[in-house]
């Protein structure tokens, strides 16, 4: 019986919906990605995190702003 870790689309879209960063040790767990696609995607996430947290800061930003100039 496999595992869900091995199942490559429901590991992707674990990693880019719901986990992000926290989901890379699943990669690396799953069967079902050569090594370099294990490289590969571990970058892929990683840049993809760092543009969500980006967008999220920049948001944040826009909210204290409008934020303060209401006080």
């Amino acid at each position: 019986m496999t595992s869900l870790a091995d199942n490559p689309w429901a590991v992707l879209a674990f990693l880019f919906f719901v986990t992000l960063a926290l989901g890379i040790p699943l990669i690396w767990i799953s069967r079902a990605f050569s090594r370099p696609i294990k490289l590969l995607l571990t970058v892929l996430v990683t840049v993809y995190t760092a543009l969500i947290l980006w967008l999220f800061w920049l948001v944040m930003a826009a909210c204290y702003h409008r934020i303060m100039t209401a006080l």
